[in-house]
């Protein structure tokens, strides 16, 4: 292909495994920080400001043939919170890019949460920010991803878990019978690298998802991990109330402190929905794409790419 690239949340989890992988392909690659970054290849340029700077974004959108919209808030307290980055300067984004004399083709990483948007204000925020991107179906051509629970090195709430396993424990929320897909990182940049060669997912809500048909639920990852780390894992059952009692608790804290926070009311309620399995069906049949690390793969390259780090 050929063309320029523009990305948001660049610095993230999943932002510095694309970069990396979009440099390799030799392209043009314009990335937005509000901090100094060091300089990784000569196809990247660091584009300094934030998604709140029509300047910033306009320079970074200059001259751009695709946008990668990875940039989100996870963490608040309030519905503005979420509100203020995930969707109004989303918004923002898709409106500068749909005003360009030749609009870029726009991918926007949203979640699987926005599935459910009554769920926190973090799904809500999600699923507004795709509204506004689909109200621009007549001047712009994008594709929205929906991603489960992403993985990999780097993340931190997988790495919870598997902390937790290492004693022999798997804390989960509500009933272990509750179903989840996953998804590898570098599965998840590998389809953005197939969406970029792609055409055929203009226009599409594309859900994606490793290669389990129908997810995993608690009691058989708790197995897997059994099988990682040679021992037994017990599933610890969390009460749904008591989960709903720590977000609140942790929200006000949050509140009084003036920090946002990961767990609250709403997070409580999303870890407490009983399906969080996604069809990446269509997603494979569009971008010509198919996911190749499942879980025991996924937790064994973890692990062995923690304990590189650590020698």
């Amino acid at each position: 292909m050929t063309g320029s690239i523009a990305v948001t949340g660049g610095t993230g989890f999943i932002g510095r495994r694309l970069l990396p992988a979009l440099t390799d392909l030799s392209l043009p690659v314009r990335a937005l920080t509000r901090g100094a970054q060091p300089i990784r290849s000569d196809h990247l340029t660091w584009i300094h400001g934030s998604l709140a700077s029509d300047e910033s974004l306009e320079t970074l959108l200059e001259g751009a043939t695709h946008l990668i919209h990875l940039a989100a808030s996870v963490r608040g307290n309030t519905s503005k919170d979420f509100l203020r980055t995930n969707m109004h300067a989303s918004e923002r984004l898709f409106n500068l890019c749909s005003q360009m004399p030749a609009p870029p083709r726009v991918l926007f990483v949203s979640s699987l949460a926005a599935r459910e948007p009554s769920l926190s204000h973090y799904a809500k925020s999600k699923h507004l920010a795709e509204q506004a991107l689909e109200a621009l179906a007549s001047d712009l051509e994008w594709t929205i991803f929906r991603p489960p629970a992403v993985y990999g090195p780097g993340d931190t709430e997988v790495r919870a878990l598997l902390q937790f396993a290492l004693f022999g424990l798997l804390p989960v929320p509500s009933h272990a019978h509750h179903r989840v897909s996953l998804l590898h990182v570098d599965d998840l940049v590998a389809a953005m690298l197939a969406w970029l060669r792609a055409n055929d997912a203009s226009g599409q809500v594309l859900e994606l998802s490793d290669s389990t048909t129908g997810g995993y639920d608690w009691q058989q990852l708790a197995k897997l991990l059994s099988g990682h780390y040679g021992r037994r894992v017990h599933v610890m059952r969390l009460p749904k109330s008591l989960l709903l009692l720590a977000g609140a608790l942790n929200a006000s804290i949050g509140h009084l402190v003036r920090r946002p926070v990961m767990l609250s009311v709403g997070k409580a309620r999303e870890l407490s929905h009983p399906d969080w399995t996604a069809d990446p069906t269509e997603a494979m049949t569009r971008l010509d794409w198919r996911p190749l690390i499942e879980f025991p793969e996924g937790i064994a390259l973890q692990t062995k790419e923690r304990r590189f780090r650590t020698d």
